[in-house]
């Protein structure tokens, strides 16, 4: 099987995964997922982070935003053609539906990326050793190699770690993965 299948498999099956689990699976593990991340030294030290409004059936990320933003700067992703920019979370108020349907912020737009301190990455699927598997998109393929500065954080459910994801040449490997009850 080449790897353009071999992806597509996998994020067809973790898709299947993730809508089995209830939504108070999906809240537990959650926040399982941000008290780990709380407490990691990086994190606590960071003062601008990159972060992603999140999906259904995806690490939620609402009420951590919510808690983080008044004392850390808080960057979301916009979509803008092929590639991501990245703004400042000023508050649920300042949030539009965008592309994909993603609440997507508005206002200026971070040009400065090494200001990033710290990124938290959403996946499909990942692996220990920081390998990463996205939706196929190629949005965060572009934007991770301009983050040198950040220390780069893959979230996900339990279901989401694999022993091995396809990798190619342009894939970026993560700093470290955070994966909840593990």
């Amino acid at each position: 099987m080449n790897v353009l299948n071999h992806k597509k498999n996998i994020r067809l099956q973790i898709k299947q995964a993730k809508q089995q689990l209830s939504a108070a699976e999906i809240t537990e593990q959650s926040e399982n997922v941000w008290t780990k991340l709380e407490q990691l030294p990086e994190f606590k030290a960071a003062k601008n982070v990159l972060c992603y409004w999140s999906f259904p059936f995806e690490i939620e990320t609402h009420q951590f935003i919510l808690r983080t933003y008044e004392h850390k700067n808080i960057y979301l992703p916009k979509v803008v053609g092929r590639h991501l920019t990245l703004h400042k979370f000023n508050g649920v108020d300042c949030l539009l539906r965008g592309s994909y349907g993603i609440m997507e912020p508005i206002g200026n737009e971070l040009i400065n990326l090494e200001l990033l301190d710290f990124a938290i990455v959403p996946g499909v699927a990942f692996t220990d050793n920081g390998k990463r598997l996205g939706r196929g998109g190629g949005y965060y393929d572009g934007l991770m190699p301009k983050l040198t500065k950040a220390l780069k954080v893959g979230v996900g459910f339990k279901l989401q770690l694999l022993e091995d994801v396809p990798c190619e040449l342009h894939d970026v490997l993560l700093d470290k993965i955070i994966i909840a009850n593990k």
